[in-house]
């Protein structure tokens, strides 16, 4: 194990070349919860920011929230299953 280490002033970088696992996280209905609320708050500022371009304002702030959604749980799920998946077992 080698352990390197340096003091920057009040900066401390320290650096091991040991691989740090996480514990595996299932995603729960709390995750979805804020991935919705989050999509409705962006959704919500798109429309108030776009007021004044009329119905548009709807079709615009309606297709940003669900992007923001879908990304959301997409990125999500990714990263859920590069935890399950072994190193060896990857395609490159």
């Amino acid at each position: 194990m080698d352990i390197y280490a340096a003091d920057l002033s009040d900066i401390k970088v320290s650096y091991s070349n040991e691989y740090v696992r996480k514990d595996k996280e299932s995603i729960t209905t709390k995750d979805h919860i804020f991935i919705i609320g989050a999509g409705i708050f962006g959704s919500g500022i798109i429309y108030y920011k776009k007021l004044e371009t009329g119905w548009l304002s709807y079709v615009i702030s309606a297709m940003a929230g669900i992007l923001i959604i879908l990304l959301s749980i997409l990125i999500l799920e990714d990263e859920n299953d590069e935890d399950n998946e072994d190193v060896n077992t990857r395609v490159q």
